[in-house]
């Protein structure tokens, strides 16, 4: 995912077979070692961080203390948390804290790239006169498109 949205992403990284990960981390990774932090490609001041959450259910205490990690980065323009349970409602409003934009994603959505998928039809913004000529043909509005 990263790399499709132009970061900078070692293909060492990329390439490790499910062994060679087992080997490097283990069978039950620790989630502090997966953490990946990467530069755009073609803005290197714009950093992404990924953080695991473990796998118990995320709290408010979880969420401060990424918050305390990264506290003294001010390189960072976005953040991705892992998470591989469910995260409280008090937690989703400590992620707004946060002063740059913060994704969240189940492991479990991740296993499998949909943008890739063959099934997936390729999507492309319309130009205006695209967009006019959609709208005409199916007698609707440009609100009803959103």
């Amino acid at each position: 995912m990263l790399r499709d949205r132009g970061y900078d992403v070692p293909v060492s990284e990329i390439s490790l077979s499910l062994n060679d990960f087992r080997a490097i981390y283990g069978q039950e990774p620790d989630v502090d070692r997966l953490r990946i932090s990467v530069s755009h490609k073609s803005q290197p001041s714009k950093r992404m961080l990924v953080v695991f959450a473990g796998p118990v259910m995320v709290k408010v205490n979880v969420i401060r203390g990424i918050a305390t990690q990264i506290a003294n980065k001010d390189t960072l323009t976005g953040l991705i948390i892992i998470l591989q349970s469910h995260i409280t409602n008090q937690a989703l409003k400590a992620v707004d804290l946060f002063k740059f934009k913060v994704e969240m994603f189940q492991i479990t959505d991740l296993l499998v790239n949909i943008t890739k998928h063959v099934l997936k039809p390729n999507h492309q913004v319309l130009t205006n006169e695209e967009k006019q000529q959609l709208l005409k043909e199916y007698n609707i509005e440009e609100k009803q498109v959103s």
